[in-house]
């Protein structure tokens, strides 16, 4: 079987612009838990890209963090 190797560096944009909207709960205890998402605002793909129909892409992210405060408030 042959190995076959893609790049789609040409293709795509090499920096994202993006907005970011968080919540985080501190409990008194030190704990702490959060929730943030980040969408992008730029386009994965170049304009021009007809190679790719992937349409208008764009990241998005949902992450969810749990922290514990060291020394107290």
């Amino acid at each position: 079987m042959e190995h076959v190797s893609v790049s789609i560096k040409e293709y795509t944009n090499k920096v994202d612009f993006s907005y970011a909207a968080s919540l985080r709960y501190q409990f008194t205890e030190g704990l702490g838990l959060g929730l943030r998402y980040n969408g992008g605002i730029s386009k994965i793909y170049k304009e021009g890209s007809e190679n790719f129909e992937a349409g208008k892409v764009h990241n998005s992210v949902f992450q969810l963090s749990l922290s514990f405060m060291l020394g107290g408030r």
